[in-house]
């Protein structure tokens, strides 16, 4: 139960970012739990303790942190999207969800022309998914570890019919961009949808499953959910990859049109392929560069021309003002326009923190300026 919050707003110049506080009862004690983050985007989270507290010691957490915050420039926001606490933040959902394996532009080229997969949009958020029910919503990330996320979204979801539903899309922030509905008990024409006559959706292929989504949506007036830009047929996708590509959008992502869900990631291949117009690359940091608002930034070392070190320095990275400074070992998320082999990162842009991940980013896997690793070695 969340006892008091804020909504903080900081802006100045070309920085325009949030700053949320919770002091929330929890496991006979209690807690103060944290998101922040660029205004309308994705926001990460944390808690300022290990375990729950005296009530004492967390109103003290509480006010320190807010005083610290309000002290940089932060002011109190009516207008902040409120987010939705839960005890079992941080704690495994169950839920883990599908990751496509990233494919080179020539293949993406190839699965244009290929009547068996179809395409939607993938958008710059995190990846989020949702099992709701009448009573809660909960949110986990690609991890499967429950998260907090915007209550405006947990409200819209839970005015869908058929609930329970299970669904998995992008966290946009204020907002949810769904690509795959996974469970649901509305009946279709008199009929359960699921496998078997369930509410199972998993074991049908992602067109008939994306089919049902769109009909679950389309009659509700939702403000911050909505459904990935989808394309069937060869003329469809073409007209849409290039639409996103003029536009400077992420990326695209390919299902195979009769496959099974399948949580995780296949070793290689598989049914569901994304191929991002953007390069970028989870790095870890390696130290913040003195008093400047840059760190290093490392990928880990499977270059068989790098011997010794398990991670490779690919340069540093500005943090602009409207993100906090991350700390040494953590990881961020880097777009970057290529890679020079065994150099720096060439145009980096800091995209903010990969709580969501475990590891930084294989040397193998970055865009390197001439095409592929083999070619730049040799």
């Amino acid at each position: 139960m969340i006892l008091k919050s804020v909504n903080l707003r900081f802006k100045a110049g070309s920085s325009n970012k949030v700053y949320q506080v919770q002091l929330e009862e929890k496991d006979n004690g209690y807690v103060v739990n944290f998101q922040f983050g660029k205004f309308g985007s994705a926001l990460s989270a944390g808690s300022k303790m290990a375990a729950p507290v005296s009530l004492k010691e967390a109103e003290k957490i509480y006010d320190k942190l807010v005083a610290e915050k309000t002290a940089k420039g932060y002011t109190e926001s009516e207008s902040g999207t409120p987010y939705l606490g839960s005890e079992l933040v941080g704690k495994m959902s169950g839920m883990i969800p599908q990751l496509p394996n990233p494919i080179t532009e020539e293949r993406a080229l190839q699965l244009l022309e290929d009547d068996d997969f179809f395409m939607q949009e993938k958008e710059d958020g995190r990846h989020m998914m949702a099992e709701v029910s009448k009573e809660s919503v909960v949110f986990s990330n690609r991890k499967g570890i429950i998260i907090s996320a915007a209550d405006n979204i947990a409200k819209d979801l839970q005015k869908l019919p058929g609930l329970p539903n299970k669904v998995d899309g992008e966290n946009m922030g204020d907002t949810y961009i769904l690509f795959d509905l996974l469970q649901s008990n509305w009946d279709f024409g008199g009929a359960k949808w699921g496998f078997n006559g369930t509410s199972d959706l998993t074991l049908i292929g992602a067109w008939d499953r994306f089919m049902r989504l769109d009909n679950l949506i389309y009659s509700e007036n939702l403000k911050s959910v909505s459904i990935a830009k989808t394309a069937y047929s060869t003329e469809q996708k073409k007209k849409l990859f290039y639409e996103i590509k003029a536009a400077r959008g992420e990326g695209v992502v390919f299902k195979k049109k009769d496959a099974v869900y399948i949580p995780g990631r296949p070793a290689s291949g598989g049914d569901c392929l994304k191929f991002k117009f953007k390069a970028s690359a989870t790095c870890r940091v390696l130290n913040i560069n003195g008093s400047k608002r840059s760190v290093s930034i490392l990928v880990r070392n499977d270059n068989p021309d790098f011997e010794g070190p398990k991670e490779i320095q690919v340069g540093n990275v500005t943090i602009l003002p409207n993100f906090e400074i991350p700390t040494p070992g953590e990881l961020i998320e880097v777009e970057y326009l290529y890679s020079y082999p065994g150099g720096a990162l060439y145009q980096p842009i800091y995209k903010g923190p990969r709580p969501d991940k475990d590891t930084a980013d294989l040397y193998s896997s970055l865009k390197f300026k001439q095409g592929t690793l083999e070619e730049d070695i040799a």
